[in-house]
């Protein structure tokens, strides 16, 4: 799967090399960890993907497990134990709630403005970051919506 444009310009501006690795099965996660981990992968950027989404468990017990510090979309994924910069759900399912509003009031589903979420929410495992030797800047944590002890 190729990397958004955006985020293959960023690390090109950054001078840092991009890898993609694609898993559908919850039982590769190890298996893929591991091969990152011995390529020399500095840090995992999980995107929004339905199977990792729904396996936060096993995603961050093998990021810990070998060793690699690891950010996702979604700001749940937190409190399993990755490090984690995610969409603000709880906002995005208040807005598809009132979507349904509207259409059970009679406003038509296909003249309903598409919208896209710019609500975001910096949840900090500060335990998951001192597991993997990390040192957070008071800066990134002052900044956090939300910290994890």
């Amino acid at each position: 799967m190729p990397l958004p444009e955006e985020m293959a310009d960023a690390a090109e501006q950054l001078g840092v090399k991009l890898t993609t690795r694609w898993i559908e099965d919850p039982a590769a996660y190890a298996i893929v960890f591991s091969e990152m981990k011995s390529l020399g992968v500095a840090g995992v950027v999980v995107g929004a993907n339905q199977p990792l989404a729904s396996d936060a468990l096993r995603v961050a017990g093998s990021a810990t497990e070998h060793g690699l510090p690891t950010i996702c979309e979604w700001e749940y994924m937190a409190r399993a134990g990755v490090l984690s910069y995610g969409h603000d759900l709880a906002y995005d399912r208040q807005r598809a709630g009132e979507y349904v509003v509207r259409i059970l009031q009679g406003a038509l589903p296909a003249e309903l403005p598409v919208e896209r979420s710019d609500a975001w929410k910096l949840t900090i495992n500060s335990r998951a970051a001192q597991n993997l030797g990390l040192v957070l800047p008071p800066a990134l944590s002052a900044r956090a919506d939300e910290v994890i002890e």
